[in-house]
């Protein structure tokens, strides 16, 4: 039967470990630091790829079209992630776009005629906080209010952790 086993078996397990890891290496775009930084300050979340899209009116050319943070959660505390994007979508509306994607992870494996992913049975839960564009000066001050709710957020979650 499907629903023989605890669904977080299966579930990619983070912790701090592998947050030290991911953000030792992070590369982000400065036009977003600030919401990455907001989000890593929660406790049990860590971000995993940003950009700054066209938040940077003079170097939106250079970016994606999107203004993004993914994110992972560490120990399986997935109600403070849904939770920060229910309230997230009920504050700012239309002006910002939550989503979770499930993916399949992978195991790379070096092969003589190169590397080859595969498939190992585990789901990857990618949490990603997006900004619509707006204008440029509403696009600004939304982006700062988004910036210190979540702060806000952070802080009033560990208090309850």
């Amino acid at each position: 039967m499907c629903c023989d086993y605890i669904v977080d078996d299966v579930v990619v397990f983070y912790d701090d470990k592998d947050k030290g890891c991911l953000l030792d290496r992070a590369i982000i775009d400065e036009g977003i630091r600030e919401l990455v930084d907001a989000i890593n300050e929660c406790e049990y979340l860590v971000t995993m790829n940003s950009c700054q899209g066209f938040l940077v009116e003079s170097k939106k050319t250079e970016h994606c079209p999107r203004a993004y943070v993914d994110f992972f959660v560490l120990e399986h505390r997935y109600i403070l992630a849904d939770t920060l994007l229910l309230l997230l979508v009920e504050e700012f509306g239309s002006r910002i776009i939550c989503k979770l994607e499930y993916q399949a992870d992978f195991d790379i494996i070096d092969d003589p005629l190169g590397e080859t992913a595969i498939d190992n049975g585990l789901v990857i839960l990618r949490y990603r906080i997006e900004l619509a564009e707006l204008r440029q000066d509403l696009q600004l001050s939304t982006y700062k209010e988004i910036v210190d709710y979540i702060i806000d957020y952070a802080y009033d979650t560990k208090e309850i952790v």
